[in-house]
């Protein structure tokens, strides 16, 4: 039997207290960053999941 594994990379967006934030999980560590909007944060997490070889999958 086999499974899928989840990655161990991720990155994710969401809005909190008026900022939206991104969250990067990278090899064991959790690293957070505020934008003001949701374009600058999308922008950004497709940057970093270009960088993490991972699919984009923001619009």
């Amino acid at each position: 039997m086999t499974f899928d594994e989840p990655p161990l990379s991720t990155v994710g967006i969401e809005p909190k207290d008026g900022k939206w934030f991104v969250t990067i999980h990278e090899t064991g560590q959790v690293k957070q960053r505020a934008f003001g909007t949701e374009d600058a944060a999308k922008e950004f997490a497709k940057q970093e999941e270009k960088r993490l070889g991972l699919p984009t999958g923001r619009d």
